[in-house]
């Protein structure tokens, strides 16, 4: 694929995107890279060929050409994708389990009952991708395996640490191009736009990429310190996270947060 940007190099400050402050307090722990930001994408339905956009051409801008690709990669390559040793590459221990059949249970073509055999996991996979070609249509874990092939880059399939955790074991992972890699590593983040859903229970319903901020401007002239409370969001401190950030980033975030603790305490609305 013919790119203007090469995916393993965008950035935030170099290609003028916008940090998602809702989604930071998403980015779990444990992720192997300390200094990325969640970029703002549509949450449109749109959002991971948009999170494709921003890797291929620095702009989230590009969806629909992100789409035909993903769609392409699927329909062209199915066996790939339902092959059992294709999906395990990328993981640091191969797992018994079917995974094209855990992810079928993933779909939303998949009801609680059905006895996945591998005719009705392709007949799944192959509504999923008739689906695609309804734009702005939902994706999931096998989209994001044609993501990487279409660009060419392993991706980091990044889950937050909430929700049920069997979850996060199948979704959390390293995702390799079907063929050789053509860019580093890069990352995307499962992420949420509701604020009213406890850890426990919670679920994805978006993705945002994960960019280091690279080419940070030039300090403010204030020299003050930017108070930082100890926020709490389902349980987890995030003020160590906001005072890595890079100072401006720091500010706003700072006063959301603090902004939502005093929403909370009038209304006793629950936030993320």
């Amino acid at each position: 694929m013919n790119t203007f940007a090469k995916a393993d190099e965008v950035s935030v400050y170099g290609n003028k995107l916008e940090v998602d402050f809702e989604s930071v307090v998403d980015v779990p722990e444990d992720i192997d890279k300390s200094d990325l930001y969640p970029v703002e994408v549509y949450a449109d339905g749109n959002c991971l060929p948009s999170c494709g956009s921003v890797f291929a051409f620095g702009t989230p801008t590009r969806p629909e050409e992100i789409r035909t690709r993903i769609i392409k990669e699927l329909s062209e390559h199915e066996d790939y994708y339902l092959n059992n040793e294709n999906l395990n590459k990328g993981l640091e221990a191969k797992t018994a389990n079917n995974l094209a059949k855990q992810y079928a249970m993933y779909s939303e073509y998949f009801i609680p009952g059905m006895n996945l055999d591998e005719k009705l996991i392709q007949e799944i996979f192959r509504k999923e991708v008739l689906s695609l070609t309804q734009n702005k249509s939902f994706m999931g874990i096998w989209q994001m395996f044609a993501l990487s092939s279409v660009l060419g880059a392993p991706i980091k399939s990044v889950y937050p640490n909430k929700g049920n955790p069997k979850v996060r074991e199948d979704l959390n992972r390293l995702i390799l191009p079907r063929s050789a890699a053509k860019f580093k590593q890069i990352y995307i983040l499962w992420t949420n736009t509701r604020d009213d859903i406890p850890a426990v229970h919670w679920t994805p319903n978006h993705f945002v990429p994960l960019l280091t901020f690279e080419g940070v401007i030039s300090k403010p002239k204030s020299t003050s310190k930017i108070p930082v409370e100890s926020c709490k969001h389902d349980n987890i401190k995030i003020d160590e996270k906001i005072m890595k950030m890079p100072r401006f980033i720091k500010q706003v975030l700072t006063k959301k947060l603090q902004m939502r603790e005093k929403v909370k305490k009038i209304t006793n609305v629950k936030y993320r």
